[in-house]
Order: C-alpha cells, then sequence, then structure tokens
C-alpha cells in the first residue's frame, strides 16, 4: 500500500476510534457528527480501497425517477440484466457488472469497499426491499470489457430517503456518473444538486437525455441538455441521446445510445476512457475534497473540546468561589501553637519545672483549648461564642460546609438550560446521577477531617511568632513572666493542698484550679499578641477554603461533569491526536498529487 494509501486508512480508523470512543454519550456524538455522512463515503466507498484492488473504472448509471435508468443499464450491457418496472423507486439495491475475474475481486471487497457485495441470482433482486441497506449485488458478465465496472443504482430523488444515502454513496464510488435525463426531470432541484455535486467531486458526468424526440436533429433535446449542463456548471460535456421509440421496447443494444453530435456511442465513449489517468483524476479531487470536508470537522471538534475545557475550568472556579465564604474557627490545635511556641522559649530549667508541672496536673485541660477560643475571637470578623467545645465547632463546620456544597450544586442544575444543547445533555446526565446529600456529606467529612494543622501552617505560625518575639521585647517579658507562672502554679496550689489535707482532693482541686489558670493566660496573651491574631490565623483559613475547594470539586463539580470530562477525554485522547497526524499525513500526500 502506498503511503498516501496508510494516511487515508489510518484516517479512516481514526474516525472509527474516536466514534467509538464517544459512543456512551450518544447525543453529544450524534451532535459532534451530523453531517459527515455527506463525505465519509469518499473515504468508505473510494479512498480507503483505491490502493487495494484491481485498477478500475466504476462507471454508474444515475438519474431521477422514472427516467429509464435500468433500461439504459440493459442497453449498454446488450441485454436485460436489471429489472425494469414503471413504477417508482423500483430499483432499490445496486447491481454492479463486470467480467468475470473483476467480478470475483468485486465479491472479495477489493473493488468497491464500503458496500456487502453478493452474487447477484437474478435481475428482479435488484427490486428486494429486504436485503440490507449496505448490499452490493454482483453479476459476471463478459459483455463488460475487462477494467470497467457499470452500475445501475437507486433513484437520486426517490420517495424512499433510504435510496438517497444509498445513491451518494454510490457516486462516491464512481469515476464517471452517466446523468440519465428526460423531458420531465432535467431541471428538477433534486436532480441538479446531485449532478452538480458529483461534477465538483471531479467525477466525469455525460448527461443522456431519454426518450428523446428525434424532429429537427433532437433540437428540443438539444435545449434542455445546454440548461441541464448550464444548471450543473459542466464543461463542455459530450452529450448522448437516446430515441423515443416504442417499436423498440426490450431492443437491448448499445448502439441506441448514441453521441449527439453524432460521433459515436456512449458505451465506446466511456471504453476510449483512459482508466489509469481519469482514476487518478478523480481520485486527487475527491482527496481533495475529503479534505476539505476533514479539516472542518477537525476544528469542530477543538471547537466543542474548547467548550468542555471552559466548562471544567467553569464548574471549578464556581467550587472556588463558594469555597471563599467558608468561616472556619480554630480549635485547640491552632491555639495550641501559641503555647508550644511559649513553651519552646523555656530554658533547661524551666523546661524541667514545666515538665514536673504537667506530670502532678495531669488533670486540667490544656491551655490551647482556652487559647484558641481566643483566636477565634481575634480572627472572626462576628461575635462568637467563646466557650464552643471542639464539638461544637466540628457539627458547625459541618453545617456550613453541607450547605455550601448543596448551594453549588443548586447552581449546577440551574446552569444546564444556559448552555449549548449538546454539552447540556452531558452535563444532565452527570446531575441526573448526582446524590446531592451524600455528595455534601462527602464534601463535609472531607474538609472537617482536614482542619487540623497542616506542616506548612505550622512552619508559618512559627516563623511569624518568631518574628513578633523578636520585635516585641516589652511584650514577650510579660509572656515569658505568665509563663513562669503556668510552670509552678498548678505544682504550687498542689503542694499547698497535700501539705494541709494529707494529699486529698489534689486531682478535683486541680481542675478547677487549671481552668482559671489557662483562662488568666489567654487573655494575657490575647492583650500581648492583640491584632497579629487575624495574620496569624489567615493562612490557615486559606488552607481550610482550599481544602473545601478541592472537596466540591471532587464531590460535587466533577461527578457534575463526569460524561462531558468522558468526552473531553476523547477529544483530548490518543484517537483524536491519531486523527489529527494522519490528517497531516494526507494533506501532504494531497500535495504531491
Amino acid at each position: 500500500m502506498s503511503a498516501a494509501g496508510e494516511a487515508i486508512c489510518g484516517f479512516r480508523e481514526a474516525m472509527l476510534r474516536l466514534r467509538e470512543s464517544l459512543a456512551p454519550n450518544a447525543p453529544f456524538a450524534a451532535e459532534l457528527f451530523a453531517g459527515i455522512e455527506a463525505w465519509t463515503p469518499l473515504l468508505d466507498c473510494k479512498l480507503a480501497g483505491a490502493d487495494t484492488g484491481p485498477a478500475s473504472l466504476i462507471v454508474s448509471i444515475a438519474g431521477g425517477t422514472n427516467t429509464g435508468k435500468s433500461t439504459l443499464f440493459n442497453l449498454l450491457m446488450n441485454g436485460e440484466v436489471s429489472a425494469v418496472r414503471s413504477t417508482a423507486a423500483a430499483t432499490c439495491r445496486p447491481l454492479a457488472a463486470m467480467n468475470p475475474a473483476l467480478a470475483q475481486a468485486c465479491l472479495a471487497g477489493r473493488v468497491l469497499p464500503g458496500f456487502a457485495p453478493q452474487r447477484a441470482g437474478h435481475a428482479e433482486q435488484t427490486l428486494d426491499r429486504d436485503l440490507d441497506a449496505e448490499t452490493l449485488l454482483v453479476t459476471a458478465t463478459a459483455a463488460v470489457p475487462e477494467g470497467f465496472v457499470f452500475m445501475d443504482t437507486p433513484d437520486v430523488d426517490s420517495i424512499d430517503r433510504a435510496n438517497w444515502g444509498i445513491a451518494n454513496r454510490l457516486r462516491a464510488a464512481s469515476d464517471v456518473v452517466v446523468a440519465v435525463l428526460t423531458a420531465e426531470k432535467y431541471q428538477d432541484d433534486k436532480v441538479i444538486q446531485f449532478f452538480r455535486e458529483a461534477h465538483a467531486l471531479g467525477r466525469v458526468v455525460l448527461p443522456v437525455m431519454n426518450k428523446a424526440d428525434s424532429t429537427n436533429g433532437y433540437e428540443v433535446a438539444r435545449a434542455q441538455l445546454a440548461e441541464f449542463i448550464k444548471a450543473t456548471h459542466l464543461v463542455q460535456p459530450p452529450c448522448f441521446v437516446v430515441e423515443h421509440d416504442f417499436a423498440m421496447a426490450g431492443d437491448y443494444r448499445a448502439g441506441r445510445v448514441r453521441a449527439l453530435d453524432g460521433s459515436g456511442t456512449l458505451r465506446e465513449y466511456i471504453e476510449g476512457l483512459d482508466i489509469a489517468a481519469t482514476r487518478e483524476a478523480v481520485l486527487a479531487a475527491t482527496l481533495k475534497r475529503l479534505l476539505f470536508h476533514a479539516e472542518d470537522f477537525a476544528e469542530r471538534c477543538e471547537e466543542y473540546a474548547e467548550r468542555l475545557r471552559r466548562l471544567k475550568d467553569e464548574f471549578d472556579e464556581r467550587a472556588d468561589r463558594i469555597s471563599k465564604r467558608f468561616e472556619p474557627l480554630p480549635g485547640a490545635a491552632v491555639g495550641g501553637l501559641f503555647h508550644e511556641f511559649v513553651q519552646s522559649k523555656r530554658g533547661r530549667i524551666d523546661r524541667a519545672i514545666g515538665d514536673a508541672s504537667r506530670v502532678m496536673t495531669k488533670g486540667a485541660t490544656y491551655v490551647g483549648s482556652t487559647v484558641s477560643r481566643m483566636v477565634r475571637s481575634r480572627a472572626s470578623l462576628e461575635h462568637v461564642r467563646r466557650d464552643d467545645t471542639e464539638a461544637q465547632l466540628r457539627e458547625k463546620h459541618s453545617r456550613q460546609v453541607e450547605q455550601l456544597a448543596q448551594e453549588l450544586a443548586a447552581g449546577f442544575f440551574d446552569s444546564v438550560r444556559n448552555l449549548d444543547p449538546a454539552v447540556s445533555g452531558l452535563v444532565a446526565q452527570g446531575l441526573s446521577r448526582l446524590d446531592v446529600d451524600a455528595a455534601a456529606g462527602c464534601v463535609s467529612a472531607a474538609t472537617v477531617k482536614a482542619s487540623g494543622v497542616s506542616d506548612d501552617f505550622r512552619r508559618h505560625a512559627e516563623g511569624l511568632l518568631e518574628r513578633w518575639w523578636q520585635d516585641h521585647r516589652g511584650k514577650r517579658m510579660v509572656i515569658e513572666a505568665l509563663d513562669r507562672i503556668l510552670l509552678v502554679a498548678p505544682a504550687g496550689i498542689a503542694g499547698v493542698l497535700s501539705v494541709q489535707t494529707a494529699g486529698i482532693g489534689i486531682p478535683e482541686a486541680m481542675i478547677v484550679a487549671g481552668p482559671f489558670v489557662e483562662q488568666f493566660a489567654a487573655r494575657v496573651m490575647e492583650y500581648q499578641f492583640g491584632d497579629a491574631m487575624f495574620d496569624f490565623i489567615s493562612p490557615w483559613r486559606k488552607e481550610q477554603q482550599e481544602a473545601l475547594a478541592r472537596a466540591l470539586r471532587e464531590h460535587v463539580a466533577h461527578p457534575a461533569l463526569d460524561d462531558a470530562l468522558r468526552a473531553l477525554d476523547a477529544l483530548e485522547d490518543e484517537p483524536m491526536a491519531e486523527l489529527r497526524r494522519t490528517l497531516n499525513q494526507c494533506r501532504q500526500a494531497s500535495l504531491k498529487r
């Protein structure tokens, strides 16, 4: 196979793979591939098999309803090969006649790709509507010289719309198209359009006026053929006529289809064509037209991919925006960083005292829990209760997060009606499977679980507190003095009680004394750190909002876009890359012709 043939077959395979990858999203695929039936026959029925079979010239006998196509076909065959009926749309399956050797190759799929060839048993099979639409009936006859294939085809303007597609595919497969006309059918819009397109595709179009009046040297037929030629943009084609003679009915002789200028017969003209040169000209024109449509299709794929990318970005941005409305309040883990930092500044002796004190005060609450309430008061822009427990904070966070997740999902449902129909269908499919309450619960679990202190925030806090410690010597001295009180106060209380009560009531006293000491320490720290609290807590809040944004994207936005993202993957993945690569190879092959 030539390089051009490999590129063409590769492009066809890429198209099939792309369609297969989009098959789960049938409505979207239907929109994306809409209209390709107008040009894919050029690929399936002509170009893809151009290198695989013996060189032959494909001649189709085409025309409108009741123009006598089957009669003309039989005339060229010098006998009745195809069934002739006076009823409209009688021929519904194509019949291809060729010499026996070529018929064997055709039945093996090497002459007319894109069809399902089967040997014709009798002439009436062309009338059988029960045969599959892909069927091509093949008959072997010595009446056709080597290198030629003659085809009888359905009406190009059939009352049966299924025949239109068959006629278009046969036109794509052909090299020569015989336009069978009558006085009633030479100006019909559908007929004109069919043969104008055949000419634009580089096919050799040969007009034949059937049932022509021979008066005055076919004067009327000449005028009608001239109008047809002008309407179809043909350039001085040879024209042929079949005289209207009822006495000659059933007399099938090729000599009856004569050139209007008297130079010979239609059969002689066709057999005189240079097979190789004609095929090459047709293939070049076909490839050029294919590239035009294929490049347009590739651009459409990129446009849809860009729409889906923008949609994903928009849904992600919505999740980011709504996450910024989350107002998390710090718990003991955040407030405890203050206490840990002060402890880190103790000397060796102070640390030893502190360790001994902590052993005696196991029953007291952590200073961090109390400090965190002070941090919440400073960090929040609205009044909050200082005495919220950790469990209450988590419950508040969960309710707020679930509400934001449900609000985001509601916005997605509302946005569907404003999207492109094909894209909105993808989003609607994803939303139809989204359990909003369950998704909100997952978002809450993921966000509240992440409400502790990250390593990044810990480093930020330590750096900020260190700078504050170095810049505020007076306030630092107050906190150091306070810390020393905290070191010994619980132990001192315990010591006094042990002397007075012989150790009775020490744990109970510590639990009472501990909170008072912690509250005192927290109030002093709050006063000394002042507005630095807001700067301290801002990165932590940003982390929590980012955690919420990630959870909203994972559990709400991306599930809503599940079908859209799969379609985007197909348009950005290997099949599309292969389609572009082989399309470029086809373009290079076209330049070399």
